[in-house]
């Protein structure tokens, strides 16, 4: 190991560029392989290169991941989601869970040997397979796992613990993601019929607010001011990194009151169950109250978009409507509001009247 040259002319005199002697990887058997490069003419250059070398084998060593050609996918997912970096992202829960689909079929492999067009495999063949809620998983799912493997491999390489990222030639599915299902009045007070608390009120939330889930379960009272009707959301709280205040109506009044009194002393959640422990999902309790009430293709994030929708049959303006919902595009706020019969048989009705408003007879 060290920055040597290679050459010598007639004279036996050492010549031409320098060359440095670092440590790459370990073998099979656990031994240091060492690799020649070629540098330049300036010895200083070499030297520093050299030190960078060794600085990134001995980071690789401290991981305790080894090098690529060590490297299972398994130990590579492990690696990830003990990352620093990692631990504090909103989505990590959804990321160990995703990682499980992952090493399902990829855990064995060398990351070495993982090649495109197994990923091409991948997709297809997860497209076969049949979700919890007895559908095909849908492209959008399959999309966000090879997301997040392609976020396993880019950080990795970033670290110098792999060579290339697989995912970088493949393609996402394309997705029709894009829903307009709404819940009507009967519905809703079908759904709310059949819900307990505090499952009950978090819906109500989502349904008076057009929040987000994990907005509405995550909440504390700190966020939380009943004295001048509103909830204030930081940075930290929403899915886009805004602030945003979300101001009460009566119902929400005396839904947060009402929650104030079983407030816990041992935690700072407003939703909790009768044990006194925070909500940490209600996925299975909607479901349920869903399948009882006979409502068919709702999802509990569809309630975003009857607020959406609802507030704009209201007659409230978009840019209100935005700001209330937190929707940084317009765009994104077209996603989420549904324009349904009875908008275009009132459309085609408004343009008629504005006709008979506006145009000349015509001579007889």
């Amino acid at each position: 190991m060290g920055v040597f040259k290679r050459y010598k002319d007639k004279n036996g005199n050492l010549v031409g560029p320098w060359f440095i002697r670092y440590p790459a990887k370990r073998s099979e058997s656990g031994k240091i392989v060492y690799q020649k490069m070629k540098v330049g003419d300036s010895k200083l250059q070499a030297k520093r290169i050299l030190a960078k070398k060794i600085a990134e084998f001995e980071e690789r060593e401290k991981s305790g991941v080894g090098y690529v050609q060590d490297i299972h996918f398994r130990k590579l997912v492990e690696w990830y989601l003990d990352h620093p970096a990692v631990k504090t992202k909103k989505s990590y829960d959804k990321d160990r869970q995703r990682s499980k689909v992952l090493k399902s079929h990829f855990g064995h492999f060398k990351v070495s040997r993982i090649k495109p067009y197994m990923l091409e495999a991948y997709q297809q063949k997860r497209l076969k397979e049949i979700s919890y809620r007895k559908s095909f998983i849908r492209p959008a799912t399959i999309n966000r796992e090879l997301a997040l493997m392609k976020r396993i491999f880019n950080l990795s390489k970033r670290d110098s613990l792999v060579e290339k990222n697989p995912c970088d030639k493949v393609r996402f599915l394309p997705e029709e993601n894009k829903r307009n299902r709404i819940l009507s009045p009967d519905e809703y007070n079908r759904l709310l019929y059949e819900l307990e608390e505090p499952a009950k009120s978090i819906v109500k939330v989502a349904y008076l607010t057009g929040m987000r889930k994990n907005e509405i379960i995550a909440l504390t009272w700190e966020k939380v001011n009943l004295n001048d009707g509103y909830i204030d959301l930081d940075y930290e709280d929403t899915k886009t990194r805004e602030r945003r205040r979300i101001y009460f109506n009566e119902q929400l009044i005396s839904i947060f009151k009402q929650a104030s009194k079983l407030r816990s002393i041992r935690h700072k959640y407003v939703f909790t169950r009768k044990n006194g422990n925070p909500v940490r999902s209600i996925r299975e309790a909607f479901e349920l109250a869903c399948k009882r009430a006979e409502i068919k293709d709702f999802v509990f994030h569809d309630l975003r978009h009857t607020f959406n929708t609802y507030m704009r049959k209201a007659g409230v303006d978009r840019t209100v409507i935005m700001n209330i919902t937190g929707h940084k595009t317009g765009e994104m706020f077209l996603r989420y509001n549904t324009v349904d019969e009875d908008d275009a048989r009132a459309a085609m009705n408004q343009f008629e009247n504005f006709l008979e408003m506006h145009q000349k007879r015509e001579p007889e």
